[in-house]
């Protein structure tokens, strides 16, 4: 508790009050003192971009001279993409020394120009090029003191990494494809390329290129860069080809030319590693992959597909056949759920719907249907009697629900069909997850 200041008044003024309780410690006083050093240097400008590799957007490059009157390119980048996107980086091209002429019409070369014959055209060159606003890829240096910053091996970035990065705002929602909702169901592939199935638990707090994910009963904070969806949500709208995606069915010719079926377990850039059902695991180009279409199994041949309320069939690890209802589906797995209770999560493809004739409890998705209408009517969503059960659901979901409000029963109703249900946050401890070194 530090000291209070004497005053000279005997009579406290107001001032002196509010002195008083300006004086007192909070439980984040010995925090901010910590931080006093970083705010006051923090109020002067943004923290400089560091030393690294970056995707950068050249902004301009104009003459420049400078207090000595010494003669140099200004040039100013932005960068594209990561913690630092939008952030300036400033150097100097100088153009009084014997070794200028080299640096800088190599520099106007990198870019895809012809360097000017005469430096007197100098000034038109890189005009144009300011016009232009070239994408490149280049690492920066600085000097310890911070007083010298200079982007080297400099180059015109790769399509990729142009289309990527939203540098001239053509492709504001670039971002889009790496963007993850609460609940959202993904692969994590770590640094030694093992893949981790997981949910999305939130955005992390200090890391804007970084999201917390639940795998198993931990959460871990990794890479968005290494993180997939599970389930392929994206660009498929009206898209007359499925995009090949994690856990689709997939057939290639190997070396040999034999034909190889299996399941796409992981994808990275252009390629895809297939999985066969005797765990053989094949490394593959996207465009050696042939998509398998999918049915709702080998059962009967019906053109059904497999949702919440189906009559299901499939073969445990022992070969044994296990009946059961669909409760819950979520990317290319499902919940089966036995008559006696016992659940299996179970992948799609492995599943067989059972006939109406096959089932002796015929009456199992009018239930599903009478459970979903009271629970919307109860609510006062909007719906009709005749409404099927996935009709009634689809009206269920476009609402959210907090758990703690809803009975066991409503809970496993709405969790069936994959409502959103909001629930107070755990306290579970995050680990975060070592980027790998590339």
């Amino acid at each position: 508790m530090p000291k209070k200041k004497k005053t000279k008044t005997k009579t406290k003024t107001k001032t002196n009050s509010k002195t008083e309780k300006a004086g007192k410690r909070s439980k984040f006083s010995t925090r901010l003192a910590k931080m006093d050093k970083n705010w006051k240097k923090g109020r002067e400008g943004l923290p400089q971009v560091p030393p690294g590799d970056y995707i950068l957007q050249l902004e301009s490059a104009v003459m420049h001279e400078s207090a000595k009157g010494k003669l140099s390119i200004k040039r100013k980048h932005v960068v594209m993409s990561g913690k630092y996107k939008g952030k300036p980086v400033t150097d100097y091209l100088t153009l009084e020394t014997d070794t200028a002429p080299f640096w800088v019409s190599r520099w106007i070369e990198v870019l895809g120009y012809e360097a000017p014959e005469s430096l007197t055209e100098i000034e038109a060159a890189i005009a144009e090029i300011t016009e232009a606003a070239p994408i490149v890829a280049a690492s920066l240096t600085v000097t310890e003191d911070g007083g010298f910053v200079n982007l080297q091996d400099m180059k015109l970035a790769d399509a990729e990494d142009a289309e990527g990065a939203d540098g001239d705002g053509a492709g504001d929602e670039g971002g889009e494809e790496k963007s993850f909702d609460t609940g959202d169901d993904i692969v994590y592939t770590d640094g030694d390329d093992k893949t981790h199935e997981g949910t999305v638990v939130g955005p992390a707090e200090d890391d804007e290129d970084a999201i917390v994910i639940e795998v198993g009963d931990e959460n871990w904070e990794v890479p968005i860069a290494s993180v997939a969806s599970a389930d392929g949500d994206g660009d498929g709208d009206g898209s007359e080809d499925a995009a090949i995606e994690v856990g689709s069915k997939v057939t290639f010719k190997d070396e040999d030319g034999d034909d190889i079926e299996g399941e796409v377990v992981k994808l990275k850039k252009d390629k895809a590693t297939v999985e066969e059902e005797d765990g053989d695991k094949h490394k593959v180009d996207l465009d050696d992959l042939t998509l398998v279409e999918a049915d709702a199994g080998d059962g009967d041949g019906d053109d059904d597909e497999i949702k919440v309320g189906s009559s299901v069939t499939f073969a445990d690890e022992d070969g044994d056949d296990v009946d059961g209802k669909v409760v819950q589906i979520k990317g290319k797995k499902a919940t089966v759920e036995e008559s006696d209770g016992d659940k299996h999560k179970v992948k799609l493809s492995k599943l067989s719907i059972i006939s109406s004739e096959d089932t002796k409890d015929g009456d199992g998705d009018d239930d599903t249907k009478a459970d979903l209408l009271a629970f919307a009517q109860a609510q006062g969503i909007d719906c009709d009697e005749d409404d099927d059960a996935e009709k009634l659901a689809d009206a269920i979901k476009e609402y959210s629900y907090p758990e703690a409000e809803l009975t066991e029963d409503e809970a496993k109703l709405l969790k069936s069909i994959d409502a959103k249900l909001t629930t107070a946050k755990k306290e579970k401890k995050t680990k975060k997850v070592k980027k790998s070194k590339k």
